[in-house]
């Protein structure tokens, strides 16, 4: 009698073998054993449960329905709760599909060697890849580049914003450089400028009363778009170029192009009163 541990019979004319206590996950039911605390049982295999009773999960390998998971899986909330397996490195269990196991990182991102599934996006996420290659910003391949660069047709590996200045992350969505580069996001604050018909950044810039402030120049994320006139007093309008090599923002240029009125711009590059 499947999954019973001991079972009797009454001894009488008809009567019939009944199991009387069934093994860890299962339930004396009509003489035989059947999931405990499950609502639905597989059309085909009583022996599995389908749907667990309220507030039961159900563990991922074996469809037993528990009230609290295994301590080797994590409990996965939501319409279908479930204990889902704890991968080991190089693996990742895919959380929207209930009951899955665990799944080579390299079957889903090539050379990906640690990875995790991200349920919001939903895809695999790669973190780390084999030596000399590294993870994209999106964590969907493992290139020769960094994160904030991209992959030139020769193989040589350039910072985003050197293609577009004050972007931090792009991709190259197809074959040809020049029409599948593509900026994902400008540094920090920086607003991306839209394209109305196709809903891509053409450029990364602050307002023209405004220029980048740098407020930590080792992280990218820190800038901020702030007046002209705190760095250049009397400045209304100025322009700027920012540079980074993957380690540290630098402010290249800054220069004011209009003053206030009643000042006028001087070989320093300062906005000085007018004399006439």
């Amino acid at each position: 009698m499947n999954n019973c541990e001991n079972c009797d019979w009454s001894g009488t004319i008809g009567s019939s073998l009944a199991c009387i206590k069934c093994q860890d996950g299962f339930t004396p039911v009509k003489g035989g054993c059947a999931r405990a605390n499950c609502d639905k049982f597989d059309e085909e295999n009583k022996d599995q449960c389908s749907a667990c009773k309220k507030d039961y999960y159900m563990v991922f390998d074996d469809t037993r329905c528990v009230q609290e998971c295994p301590v080797d899986t994590i409990s996965v909330d939501g319409a279908f709760k479930w204990c889902a397996p704890v991968c080991e490195d190089g693996s990742y269990v895919n959380l929207t599909e209930p009951l899955s196991g665990c799944e080579p990182c390299e079957g889903e991102v090539e050379s990906c060697v640690l990875c995790h599934y991200d349920s919001e996006v939903p895809a695999v996420v790669c973190d780390e890849c084999v030596v000399d290659l590294y993870p994209a910003w999106r964590g969907d391949l493992c290139s020769p580049c960094t994160f904030d660069q991209y992959e030139e047709a020769d193989g040589s590996c350039r910072y985003c914003n050197e293609k577009m200045p004050n972007c931090y992350l792009c991709t190259v969505n197809g074959p040809l450089l020049e029409t599948d580069w593509v900026c994902d996001a400008c540094f920090g604050e920086v607003p991306p400028i839209l394209n109305d018909e196709e809903d891509v950044i053409e450029a990364c810039e602050c307002d023209i009363v405004q220029y980048i402030k740098i407020n930590d120049d080792e992280d990218p994320d820190s800038l901020t778009c702030e007046s002209c006139l705190r760095k250049i007093p009397n400045c209304n309008t100025c322009e700027q170029e920012i540079s980074w090599d993957g380690e540290t923002v630098e402010d290249v240029e800054l220069v004011c192009t209009q003053c206030r009125n009643g000042y006028w711009i001087d070989e320093n590059g300062l906005c000085v009163p007018n004399s006439c």
